[in-house]
């Protein structure tokens, strides 16, 4: 699921995809919110911060991107389901807020 940004649409990324045998869907692209993942990312990074404060200051560094790369997945295995369950179940109500938007943007 992708939405417009310029990283998504890129020459390299769209010939990986195709590479690779994966199929792009369309996405409105004035409601990037309707993608329920997005909602994860917030308790994703307060876990990272929450346990890992270090992080801030390690730089960009091999160290740094092994370092968290570890602790997102530990945060990633941390989430409960019951989160992706809720973002499963609130589909229905996107899908019709974006509907009735116009696919225009959303309370979500």
């Amino acid at each position: 699921m992708q939405d417009g940004a310029s990283i998504h649409t890129a020459k390299a990324v769209k010939a990986w995809f195709e590479e690779h045998g994966i199929p792009v869907e369309d996405w409105p692209p004035y409601s990037p919110n309707m993608n329920p993942i997005e909602h994860a990312w917030f308790p994703l990074k307060k876990y990272v911060l929450d346990h890992y404060p270090e992080l801030l200051d390690m730089g960009a560094g091999e160290d740094a991107v092994l370092a968290l790369a570890k602790a997102l997945v530990e945060a990633w295995n941390s989430l409960p389901d019951s989160l992706f369950h809720a973002l499963i179940d609130s589909m229905p109500r996107r899908v019709n807020a974006l509907y009735d938007a116009k696919g225009w943007h959303t309370k979500y």
